[in-house]
């Protein structure tokens, strides 16, 4: 004897296609994805950017022109956390990071070297370090594995919790910054959507605003994104994350207004030797990082001198015998330091110190006012490291400036001249002398 019920269900069976799609829109799923240590996945990433920079001169905002697409490919090995908004840390070896940049018609190409292709990669309390056990990172290759989309923060996309096609949930807050790579989130709305679940995969969309702070900027950002999640995996398989940042002129920065493209696929695999115990034995443990693991390296493009520094130098201006960096903290502008390459005093020989203040003195636009401190400074090795502090007004503005002179045993010469406001003298607290004890001369290495 049938019942209503089996009636309804062979009405179902015969009708598949009619109802198929009601069916669906009644059914719930859940949408979380868990991590667990020694959990291995593959991710690939290609990023495309499109859009403008607006470099001042003189008066005028000159727009050029920015293109970019970049590509990588690496295995991710979880070390520690996964648990949503809380530290982690993950192994990962880079089969492919490569980028091209293209700003104004010209265009430039970033890859990883060989030897810095393991990375270990940590997140805690919003702030995403990166860096290799094989040694420091230059600024160019941080930028391409680090400032884009950070691929661990996708699971925290889900809602982590039972849901309909058409339920609409919040992004929480940690999750929105790491995904639009920002130091500090100000607000947002950006929400997630069920928007379809047929066949084992569940369409999810992503829309909305956020407002932030990134390299001492600020940012406005709007959303779209889509994503699938397998639910026979439990995890999100591909994201698309579509971003139009508009950033007002930093410090260290111009502003800009570019639309990128992330799209980011990930696949769960077994542990690959490249990640196993013995291929990170050398990378630190825990999250406490020696301040070495985090030094950047810049490296003359002539090879006359090379710079070991902390992640806060930023590098603003480079000509064929200039370097500009400013030091940035927290998004705070506290000092500038320019490189100069200075002319060779021949073999065993320096400027003297009185040459060189007398140099000093010269400098157009600087009205010297008292002299803070003089001397020479201890440089370990067969450099000659002079230091001249002197506090005056630069262009009319009053300013600290301490002028460096590096000296190599073959008579090249270097000069670092950091400028700071009396002000924020307090806060470089010998940060500066860092930067400068770290120059070397390549030729004087391989003699």
């Amino acid at each position: 004897m049938f019942t209503k019920g089996a009636i309804w269900a062979a009405a179902i069976t015969l009708f598949q296609p009619m109802f198929g799609g009601a069916l669906t829109r009644a059914q719930s799923v859940i949408l979380a994805e868990s991590m667990e240590p020694g959990q291995c996945q593959q991710v690939r990433l290609e990023l495309t950017v499109k859009g403008t920079l607006k470099v001042p001169r003189g008066e005028m905002l000159n727009n050029l022109p920015l293109q970019a697409k970049a590509e990588q490919a690496f295995s991710e090995r979880l070390l520690a956390g996964g648990v949503p908004g809380q530290p982690m840390r993950a192994a990962r070896r880079y089969e492919t990071a490569k980028a091209t940049i293209t700003v104004d018609g010209v265009a430039t190409q970033r890859k990883l070297r060989d030897e810095r292709r393991l990375m270990i990669y940590q997140r805690q309390q919003g702030v995403a370090t990166h860096y290799s056990p094989a040694g420091a990172l230059m600024r160019e290759e941080l930028e391409l594995i680090g400032e884009h989309l950070d691929t661990l923060a996708i699971p925290s996309l889900l809602p982590g919790k039972e849901v309909k096609v058409g339920d609409t949930w919040d992004v929480p807050n940690f999750a929105v910054q790491a995904l639009c790579d920002l130091e500090g989130l100000e607000s947002h709305s950006i929400a997630g959507t069920l928007q379809a679940w047929t066949d084992g995969t569940a369409t999810l969309a992503f829309s909305g605003k956020a407002n932030g702070v990134q390299g001492g900027s600020a940012m406005k950002i709007e959303i779209n994104g889509r994503a699938k999640f397998d639910t026979n995996s439990r995890q999100v398989v591909e994201l698309r994350w579509a971003q139009h940042d508009q950033r007002e002129a930093g410090p260290a920065s111009p502003a800009s207004e570019v639309d990128a493209e992330v799209v980011v696929t990930r696949v769960k695999i077994e542990k690959p030797m490249s990640l196993d115990d013995g291929a990170l034995a050398a990378a630190p443990m825990g999250f406490d990082l020696p301040a070495s693991s985090l030094l950047l390296e810049y490296k003359d493009p002539q090879k006359r001198f090379e710079v070991l520094h902390e992640r806060g130098w930023t590098q603003v201006t480079r000509t064929q015998n200039h370097l500009v960096m400013r030091l940035m903290d927290q998004g705070d502008f506290l000092a500038q330091a320019t490189i100069t390459q200075w002319a060779n005093a021949g073999k065993g020989r320096h400027q003297s110190a009185e040459e060189f203040q007398g140099a000093i003195r010269k400098i157009p636009g600087w009205d010297q006012a008292e002299v803070l401190s003089s001397g020479e400074m201890p440089s370990g090795d067969r450099r000659w490291i002079y230091r001249h502090a002197v506090a005056g007004k630069l262009d009319g503005v009053e300013v600290l400036q301490t002028f460096y002179l590096i000296a190599g045993p073959d008579g090249d010469q270097v000069v670092v001249t950091v400028t700071c406001t009396p002000k924020l003298a307090t806060k470089i607290a010998g940060r500066d002398q860092v930067l400068v004890t770290s120059l070397e001369f390549p030729m004087m290495e391989e003699k």
